[in-house]
């Protein structure tokens, strides 16, 4: 145990002193938060606003006509009221009532165009002024997906390109020599690339939380590291003897692969959302992917190791 731990801090400490790894690990961090809360100021100020209302199949052309006519953008749905809920649609009515979760303005210039409709003696009851959802906090929680794919590539290559690396300078020719078990260096790497990538990871959050409030932030750390901890054991699992026998190139294409398949397996199928990697678009609990992600690091630790007897 306490080689492992030694050579797992020799290993973060030597992605630290790398400067492309720091800047690599810095750029994301920062900039997407702050990309996003700029882009975000820019919509708010140069943006026009749309009227939006969401209104149920079926509600007299009459009223939807009027709609048309005065540009709002109607979005059918069978529930207009859980949709205002939902923040799809700032109001809705069904011709009876009017929900709404944005100005009150808004909500009068639908009763305006409903009562014309229905006759200027009938007056709404009830208007109901819904709570607005936290669309900001949702959006930045959105925006944290694209950086959590970066961050798992990141992890992918971290594992993979240090031990090609360590090819490179003779390391590893010097691990094999150390009486310890052929996985430890393996898992060594594992843990460090985890430790460095969760860490940037979980600053890259608190960021989100702080300029903008995100959504459910600690599903999203979790999820962010069940993917990086099971794209670095994917990564360790497939360059195996630091690819003695086929090079760098050809892993890393294979995991690049895999990882690409894994996340649109997410978008399509969103039960499998409790998987790591799969489940990082999804908005799925994190604790279960993220505990499954982090029981992979020693199974992959085992393949390097079988897979550096069998390229020597």
């Amino acid at each position: 145990m306490r080689v492992l731990l030694y050579l797992t801090w020799a290993t973060v400490l030597r992605f630290t002193r790398e400067n492309r790894v720091v800047r690599s690990v810095v750029w994301p961090t920062f900039l997407g938060p702050v990309t996003v809360s700029l882009t975000l100021v820019f919509l708010a100020v140069y943006r026009t606003p749309t009227l939006a209302v969401a209104i149920p199949p079926g509600l007299d052309d009459a009223i939807v006509v009027q709609l048309e006519q005065k540009e709002w953008v109607v979005l059918v749905d069978d529930d207009p009221e859980q949709a205002v809920l939902d923040g799809r649609a700032p109001v809705a009515t069904d011709g009876a009532t009017v929900w709404s979760s944005t100005l009150m303005v808004n909500a009068l210039a639908l009763e305006e165009i409903v009562r014309d409709v229905r006759g200027s003696g009938w007056r709404m009851t009830p208007l109901v002024q819904v709570p607005p959802p936290d669309r900001i906090g949702i959006m930045a929680g959105h925006s944290l997906r694209p950086l959590g794919f970066l961050y798992m590539l990141y992890a992918m290559v971290f594992a993979m390109g240090s031990v090609a690396r360590d090819r490179d300078a003779s390391i590893l020719d010097v691990e094999r020599t150390l009486p310890v078990a052929e996985w430890v260096p393996g898992l060594a790497r594992w843990m460090a690339t985890v430790l460095v990538l969760s860490t940037a990871w979980g600053v890259t959050v608190l960021l989100m939380v702080v300029t903008m409030n995100c959504y459910q932030p600690v599903d999203h750390f979790m999820r962010g590291v069940g993917a990086i901890a099971a794209a670095a054991a994917l990564g360790l699992a497939l360059i195996g003897g630091a690819g003695l026998k086929q090079g760098f190139s050809a892993p890393f294409a294979a995991g690049t692969f895999l990882v690409a398949g894994l996340v649109s397996t997410g978008l399509a199928f969103w039960r499998l959302g409790f998987l790591p990697i799969v489940g990082l678009m999804n908005n799925h609990p994190g604790l279960t992917p993220m505990s499954i992600g982090l029981l992979l690091g020693p199974p992959a630790a085992w393949v390097y190791a079988w897979r550096v007897r069998r390229s020597s």
